[in-house]
């Protein structure tokens, strides 16, 4: 039964061995089992290859590793360009507000013009009515210059009745003889007397008419003045409002500009900012390329020695299949053994040598494993150390790279924290933008509400100036009237006092020629005077 469990130790190394080959594996730990039936010492297992390996992948995924985090790196530089980027597009969005706040501003300007254009109009209009007031006072001028001399035609025209009516009172001495014929000339001058009282009543309420209407005239000439005056008056308030609208806009133009140079200022200095990061960046990604440069170096060393340690690990794999075979050989005499122990159930002394036979060829397997063993330890140790170099060199790199790792990271959150700044400001002078166009939109909303009530004070004084005209020409065409009234009444007391003069009488209802009583030219001087 003895070389049985030999046998099956055996299988139990082989199949250790081929637990351990794989790649990231612990190496075996020697049991009661891995020692020979001997007992000299336990069988040793190299982990020299399979740490190489190890070492090897962990270097290449620390490479792996520093160039995924320089391309976090160069993907952090594009973000904090694209963030420039934007923040460069923030500031040409602002220029873009800023010049069509400077094109409404020009607009308000040049609807300021026009407003402007539009006093302009309605002064002129102001001074054309102003110089139609002025020739209506010159009209009214000449006629109360006209009337004047009208008055002293009409004194003169009154003197001449008074010295006709002298006369008529000589001549009503003359013909005192005939009381009967002067009582019924008197009677027929009484109903002239009243017709012509009559007439003087009716031309007394005309001139008290047209002296009201004079008196209305002049009021509504005063009324007009004034209201002339009071639209001057605010078309200078509005136009001194507009003035100042107008130096409100362009001082806030003028900060607009101030402040936009100085969010340019500060757009450069981000932009310096920038240029001097990614010059760091540049530099460190130079200090990346050098440290990836020397990364390869030390993985074209490690290469080599993995080459050198491939063919040592040949070498020993040359070894490892002769024991392989061995243990094949092994194996397959175990196998025989199992059949043979099979038969020894059924003949035990031919069993037993023949598991005798193969107990000694298993030891002289065990004595070559050995053998190849201590050759192979010997190599291993050699690529021990030079794998413990490799991995120092290696740590150190890693080191190296957690450093620059890190410092990557403290300029990245720099270059974030100023970012964040950057975009506050940017948000605060955007805040400020909107408050500043929000107050201009006021101001404007306010300055067309002033300029809509000027307008519409200036529509209603133009209204009140048609109005006032309308009645003015009414006015004057009544006045035209009354002067032709008054120059029709003047002709007929001329022609009456000419027929006076000319020895013209008066039909009596009989046909009979009368003389004009004194009375009859006193009248008619009077209504001459009145006219």
């Amino acid at each position: 039964m003895a070389p049985q469990t030999g046998s099956q130790s055996g299988e139990e190394r082989r199949g250790k061995k081929r637990r351990s080959s794989t790649p990231g594996a612990a190496p075996p730990t020697p049991t009661a089992q891995s020692y020979g039936d001997d007992g000299a010492r336990p069988a040793r297992n190299d982990p020299s290859a399979w740490e190489l390996a190890i070492n090897l992948d962990s270097a290449t995924a620390a490479v792996k590793r520093h160039t995924r985090e320089k391309k976090e790196a160069l993907a952090q530089v594009a973000r904090l360009q694209q963030a420039s980027q934007e923040a460069a597009a923030t500031i040409e969005t602002l220029r873009r507000e800023q010049a069509a706040q400077g094109e409404r501003l020009r607009s308000v300007e040049d609807a300021l013009g026009q407003r402007s254009k539009q006093l302009e109009v309605a002064q002129t209009d102001l001074q054309w009515a102003r110089e139609a007031q002025q020739a209506a006072e010159a009209t009214q001028a000449a006629t109360e210059q006209q009337r004047a001399a009208a008055e002293g035609k009409a004194e003169r025209l009154g003197r001449q009745l008074a010295a006709a009516a002298t006369q008529a009172a000589a001549e009503r001495h003359r013909a005192a003889e005939a009381a009967q014929a002067a009582a019924e000339r008197q009677r027929a001058a009484e109903a002239a007397q009243a017709a012509a009282q009559r007439q003087r009543a009716a031309v007394q309420g005309e001139a008290q008419s047209l002296r009201q209407q004079l008196t209305a005239a002049t009021n509504e000439k005063c009324e007009v003045q004034a209201a002339l005056e009071q639209v001057q008056q605010q078309a200078a308030k509005a136009a001194g409002q507009q003035q100042l609208l107008l130096q409100t806009a362009q001082k806030r133009a003028g900060e607009l500009e101030q402040r936009c140079e100085a969010a340019e200022a500060a757009r450069q200095a981000g932009a310096a900012e920038l240029a001097a990061a990614q010059q760091q960046l540049a530099a460190k990604d130079e200090e990346m390329a050098q440290l990836a440069a020397r990364v390869e170096e030390l993985t074209g060393e490690v290469q080599q020695q993995s080459s050198l340690a491939a063919a040592k690990t040949g070498e020993a794999a040359q070894l490892l299949h002769q024991l392989q075979q061995a243990q094949a050989n092994a194996a397959a005499q175990a196998s025989v053994a199992t059949d043979l122990h099979k038969q020894l159930q059924q003949a035990e002394q031919a069993a037993a040598a023949q598991a005798a036979t193969a107990a000694e060829e298993l030891r002289q397997v065990q004595q070559a494993a050995q053998q190849a063993t201590v050759g192979a330890d010997a190599t291993a140790a050699e690529l021990r150390q030079q794998l413990e170099q490799a991995l120092r060199v290696a740590e150190e790199q890693a080191q190296r790279v957690v450093k620059q790792r890190a410092a990557a990271e403290t300029l990245q959150a720099e270059s974030e924290a100023q970012r964040r700044q950057l975009a506050a400001g940017y948000e605060a002078q955007l805040a400020e933008l909107r408050a500043e166009r929000e107050a201009e939109a006021a101001q404007r909303q306010a300055a067309e509400e002033a300029q809509e009530a000027a307008a519409r004070q200036l529509a209603e004084a133009h209204d009140t100036n048609k109005v006032l005209l309308q009645e003015y020409s009414a006015l004057e065409a009544s006045i035209a009237d009354d002067r032709a009234h008054y120059d029709a009444l003047r002709e007929l007391a001329r022609h009456l006092i000419d027929l006076s003069n000319g020895g013209w009488r008066l039909l009596s209802p009989e046909g009979v020629a009368q003389q004009i009583a004194p009375e009859g030219l006193t009248v008619v001087a009077t209504t001459a005077h009145l006219g």
